[in-house]
């Protein structure tokens, strides 16, 4: 039974697609499913699951009737339960007014630092680990070789970065040598955009998908810089064959220019 299923864009792995991370792509759900007929949008054991959850509601509960006063265990459990309920009319109070603080711009910015900064120092502190993405076939074509040149490397190098138009933020890199003190980036020839990069299409002839992958690689690639380190790519079409791995690593180690 297959129990997660892989997002065909970034390649990551789920129990069921929810709109919010496809939003996060720029596409819904029926455009989703439209791009790739083929690729489900929720496991077996989550379709199970729900369903599973969807017969057990019409079982009678066995407190169904039951009140504290009558039985022990209704007892026991209203006197454990911590706070009291909301009512329908102080529910919508509470809504009113959160969505009128989040009008704030100051509230909002408030907000979003205060939470960037909890959710770094659990980063920090190990409370939490970076969910990192299933490794692509090129990024694995990559690693193997970095293995037998014996290059010593950090997957998932995190940069911590802050401009003014933004709250302190982490990026994170496919591969760090700290030896050499120089970044690998691999990049996918269709999302990272790559016949924009050789002037083959124009901007306008990207998507949106495309066109936020682009900017997300010039502002991790000025982050680099801003902590001294050199970014180097490699592209998709370069990881079919290890003799073009190798040449692209070793031009990595030798040379301080940006590879096409």
């Amino acid at each position: 039974m297959n129990k997660k299923v892989n997002c065909k864009i970034c390649n990551r792995e789920f129990k069921s697609l929810v709109p919010s991370h496809l939003k996060f792509h720029g596409i819904s759900k029926e455009i989703y499913q439209k791009q790739f007929p083929n690729s489900p949008v929720q496991s077996e054991s989550d379709k199970l699951k729900r369903s599973i959850s969807a017969k057990s509601s019409l079982v009678p509960k066995w407190n169904k009737g039951l009140t504290k006063e009558t039985d022990r265990r209704v007892y026991d459990i209203a006197k454990n339960a911590i706070g009291n309920k909301h009512t329908q009319e102080s529910k919508e109070k509470i809504s009113i007014a959160s969505k009128e603080h989040w009008k704030d711009p100051q509230y909002r910015a408030k907000v979003i630092e205060r939470a960037t900064i909890g959710i770094r120092n659990s980063y920090v502190s190990g409370k939490r680990k970076h969910v990192i993405n299933k490794d692509t076939i090129p990024e694995k074509a990559v690693e193997v070789c970095l293995i037998e040149l014996n290059i010593k490397y950090i997957k998932q190098y995190p940069l911590y970065y802050s401009y003014p138009w933004t709250v302190k933020r982490v990026k994170f890199y496919d591969f760090y040598l700290p030896d050499y003190n120089k970044i690998i980036e691999v990049q996918g020839d269709y999302w990272h955009g790559k016949k924009y990069v050789d002037r083959k299409i124009i901007w306008e002839e990207l998507n949106n998908i495309q066109q936020q992958s682009i900017l997300n690689d010039h502002l991790k690639f000025k982050i680099a810089l801003d902590n001294s380190l050199e970014v180097f790519y490699i592209w998709e079409e370069h990881t079919k064959q290890k003799e073009l791995i190798y040449e692209k690593i070793n031009n990595i180690l030798r040379a301080n220019y940006k590879l096409a």
